[in-house]
């Protein structure tokens, strides 16, 4: 009888040795807020429409007709593994393509517009309807 007491004392001083330790290691733990990633979250919640384009083996782009609604944003994807220059001479557009590379398109006046291989041996070319 005479160790319940002495093993209750230590108990209940543990206890509250512990839990002392974990309110000063939570007071004195710095608090780390994340940034939410909105800039990520808006894309997967709103992709824009894509379509895949490549060139192939005779150097001709599949499509090679290719639509946009004015006023709206399309990502064209490039899915070739050697890169090659994509040009719209009349919207001042030249980009490397190619390599899973992509670039946006947003279609701002009503037309066709030529689109063409720059440094292809021959100059195939496509068309971007803006409707």
């Amino acid at each position: 009888m005479k160790w319940i007491i002495p093993i209750i004392a230590v108990m209940l001083l543990i206890t509250a040795c512990s839990t002392g330790t974990t309110q000063e290691q939570k007071n004195d733990t710095p608090q780390v807020v994340e940034e939410p990633q909105t800039h990520v979250q808006e894309v997967e919640k709103y992709p824009l429409p894509s379509v895949e384009i490549r060139m192939d083996e005779n150097d001709f782009f599949e499509p090679n007709t290719i639509v946009v609604l004015k006023g709206e944003t399309l990502r064209l994807h490039f899915i070739n593994d050697e890169p090659y220059v994509f040009s719209i001479p009349a919207l001042g557009i030249t980009e490397f393509a190619g390599n899973g590379g992509y670039i946006d398109i947003k279609g701002e006046k009503i037309g066709q517009y030529s689109f063409e291989c720059s440094d292809c041996k021959e100059k195939h070319t496509g068309v971007l309807k803006v409707i």
